[in-house]
């Protein structure tokens, strides 16, 4: 899994099983199972997850798609756009 801090600032693609977010994030997040925004998370850009929880103050700027669980993982976003 992997956990952006609250000073954490990322600038890239993130794709991993399970994702906690507490700081801010610039691009596309898979996170074929959970993905988790912290009430300190700004995301912006696409997010393809089996299963998403916003606390109340965070933020999401992008598109979302749930993922089937065990639904095979296909090449899921491709040039920053949602594409199963």
């Amino acid at each position: 899994s992997l956990v952006v801090g609250v000073d954490g600032i990322v600038d890239a693609r993130i794709e991993c099983p399970a994702v906690e977010l507490y700081g801010r994030v610039t691009g596309d997040v898979v996170a074929l199972e959970t993905l988790v925004l912290h009430a300190t998370a700004e995301l912006i850009g696409d997010v393809v997850t089996g299963h998403l929880v916003l606390a109340d103050g965070a933020r999401l700027h992008g598109r979302i798609r749930t993922w089937p669980a065990g639904r095979p993982y296909l090449r899921v976003l491709r040039g920053g756009a949602a594409d199963a």
